[in-house]
């Protein structure tokens, strides 16, 4: 039998026989809260003869701990256990449960990567194996047979943090991706993320720059000290020197009292200068001065003051043909790119774009956004093809969109709706020049949202942010047909 949907902690289309013959013999015990855990656990080996027992609260599973005991010549090979929040006291339960459980037990938990905060408490957990998720199914494979093939007689004491993320992954970075492009990514981060060099992220919009440089920050010295990004191109420039470098009580209008410019906020720390391409030519040479001299001066003081900062800048921007235009300081681009990282472009590496996927779905679905939903076949395949050129920003809202629009256990290929290529949104301008009246407007959206939703009112009715009645009262009054019933 083969996975047709996907979970946001496995990656699809992977055959869910996955176990080998030596797994598939042996006794099984799932211990999470999470029902999907079971569910995809209990799919992957259907067709395995493994005995697989499922537990939903800790009490459960130690009921089942003190039947297997009390069997003679009965054994229990492996213990999924899931961690959840908050994990001191569910780190708690297992070692409290791991004293009743089989001597031949070997445990591997499956834990949210904010876990790794607790590496020490993990550790201190005797665990036989850990997998992080969201994962790939290959990873959850490699993890329950490492496990097992583990001695009884070994403790977790040789459990590390390297076993936790491999040198592979970059959950331990707080970023999403298994692809070679990622792990070049991930390598590179790892490399010069202590040497306290600056560094210039270059990527096309929405790629995950500032991910990056909060991922540089954190393997760095400097993880305990301030991050402070600021976006050069979201403030107004007659404001962004002061929000950079401050200004003395009086130094313009509206200067009530003195304040620290962001370079002191980060002293010691970590500065993101993010679209550093959209930086006055004024304001990079008071930045080339401070890289320099370490000190910063704030408007309106003749004094400086000494300042210690990192600086990452982050571009979706070609500097080097600005330099030619004249446009960017040739010798501070060289100050800032001592080491450049670049972000590949979603659709080139497409081999992320389900595990993304579904690293949102939890995501939402943990902020209350609605259910976990699975992905379909269609729905994968979909958002596979799609040219992603917003990448992982654009991505993120098909999935929330999609969060909004599904129905149900599963999200559809219906309900993925990309980006348009080149949108176009009218202005209220547009709409006077038109002549439309309010009911005009109303009626031509709401004609456009139960034909984007192929005129599912469940899906219609969140969009609008009207109630089910209100929908078919303003179908009557506008006259609006629908070529297909309501699918709900």
């Amino acid at each position: 039998m083969e996975i047709v949907q996907t979970s946001p902690s496995f990656t699809s289309s992977l055959s869910s026989n996955f176990l080998d013959r030596n797994v598939s013999a042996h006794r099984i015990l799932v211990v999470d809260g999470d029902p999907l855990t079971h569910t995809l656990v209990g799919e992957s080996i259907s067709d395995a003869t493994a005995s697989v027992v499922s537990c939903h609260t800790v009490d459960e599973a130690v009921s089942e701990f003190l039947a297997v005991r009390a069997t003679a010549d009965a054994e229990l090979d492996l213990v999924i256990w899931g961690l959840s929040a908050p994990f001191e006291e569910s780190l708690g339960r297992l070692r409290e449960a791991r004293e009743l459980a089989p001597q031949s037990a070997r445990f591997l938990l499956l834990a949210p990567q904010e876990a790794l905060a607790h590496a020490a408490e993990i550790k201190s957990a005797n665990v036989d194996g850990l997998v992080l998720k969201p994962c790939r199914m290959s990873d959850f494979k490699s993890g329950i047979e490492r496990t097992l093939r583990r001695p009884k007689e070994t403790t977790g004491d040789s459990v590390t943090l390297r076993s936790v993320s491999t040198s592979a992954s970059g959950l331990d970075l707080g970023l999403i991706g298994e692809s070679a492009e990622m792990k070049r990514v991930y390598s590179l981060i790892r490399k010069i993320g202590p040497s306290m060099v600056n560094v210039l992220v270059t990527g096309e919009s929405g790629t995950g720059k500032e991910m990056v440089a909060r991922a540089l920050h954190t393997v760095s010295a400097r993880s305990k000290k301030p991050f402070v990004a600021i976006n050069c191109a979201a403030i107004p420039r007659e404001l962004l020197e002061s929000e950079l470098f401050g200004h003395a009580k009086g130094a313009f209008t509206g200067a009530t009292a003195a304040r620290r410019g962001l370079f002191e906020e980060a002293h010691e720390g970590t500065i993101l200068l993010d679209e550093i391409g959209d930086l006055p030519l004024n304001l990079q040479a008071k930045i080339l001065r401070l890289i320099q001299t370490k000190e910063v001066k704030a408007i309106g003081q003749n004094s400086s003051r000494e300042v210690d900062v990192r600086i990452i800048s982050a571009t979706h921007k070609n500097l080097k043909n600005m330099i030619q235009k004249g446009e960017f300081r040739e010798d501070l681009y060289y100050r800032l790119n001592v080491m450049p990282v670049h972000l590949p472009a979603l659709r080139d590496r497409k081999d992320d774009i389900l595990l993304l996927a579904e690293f949102f779905l939890r995501k939402n679905a943990e902020a209350g956004r609605g259910p976990i939903r699975l992905l379909s076949r269609r729905a994968g395949a979909k958002l596979m093809s799609l040219p992603w050129k917003g990448n992982v920003r654009e991505l993120e809202n098909v999935i929330e969109r999609a969060m909004v629009l599904a129905d149900g256990d599963h999200i559809t290929d219906i309900d993925v709706m990309a980006e348009e290529s080149e949108p176009v949104r009218a202005t209220a301008e547009d709409l006077f020049n038109a002549g439309l009246s309010l009911k005009d407007i109303e009626r031509e959206y709401i004609k456009y949202v139960l034909n984007r939703t192929s005129n599912r009112k469940e899906a219609a009715v969140r969009i609008l942010g009207i109630d089910r009645k209100t929908l078919y009262r303003k179908e009557k009054l506008y006259g609006i047909r629908t070529d297909s019933e309501d699918l709900n």
